[in-house]
């Protein structure tokens, strides 16, 4: 009951309107069971936002959204393609700065660009956090020439909840994901091996 009025709060901060609210009967003890008939605009420049918001919304276990699948397919849609032009469109604005190699410089370009449609089907599938890692990856990558220590870590996790959606992990962008990624990931150095090796040498100790 008492989260009625945030949940309000954060769907229009979101974008979207309320247009009516009705209270529904058998609710449990301190809960408050409410209709919310929730619209947006279609050309609304906030699209992928209110569509991320929707799928958010549709994953709390105390929310049921009801929504016709031809129009969450249409939504889900109209929002990527608003996103991957929003991309497009900041990339240019925002130039790789460029290297001494022409090829890295080429898979820097191909994962910023595969990233923008993998990061929205992780948020369709209850993957925020892991679209976020991808998209500050993207970022770093418009300075940096290769994939930093602590975003190869984060990428790992992008990849493990790939792994968790079928129709994902099998895509264009994924398979163009990967293959930047095994450009742009530094190759070990051989101070570094010498040292795992001593490691494993040493053994456990009591």
């Amino acid at each position: 009951m008492s989260q009625l009025s945030t949940l309000q709060q954060n769907l229009e901060k979101a974008g979207l309107s309320i247009d009516h609210s009705l209270r529904l009967e058998g609710a449990q003890p301190r809960e408050l069971a409410t209709e919310l008939t929730l619209r947006y605009p279609v050309a609304s420049a906030q699209l992928p936002a209110l569509s991320a918001a929707l799928d958010a919304l549709a994953t709390n276990p105390k929310a049921t959204v009801i929504e016709p699948v031809q129009d969450q397919t249409e939504r889900r849609e109209l929002a990527t393609a608003q996103e991957i032009a929003q991309q497009q469109k900041r990339a240019e604005q925002q130039q790789i700065q460029p290297s001494n190699s022409p090829s890295q410089d080429q898979a820097r370009r191909e994962f910023i660009d595969a990233a923008v449609p993998v990061a929205q089907s992780l948020r369709e599938n209850g993957g925020g956090l892991q679209a976020a890692y991808l998209q500050q990856v993207s970022k770093s990558l418009l300075k940096q020439p290769e994939i930093k220590p602590l975003d190869q870590e984060n990428l790992v996790k992008v990849l493990a909840k790939i792994d968790q959606v079928p129709a994902l992990k099998d895509s264009h962008s994924v398979g163009q994901l990967r293959q930047a990624m095994q450009v742009l990931n530094p190759p070990i150095k051989p101070e570094q091996t010498q040292t795992q090796q001593q490691e494993r040498r040493r053994g456990p100790k009591l």
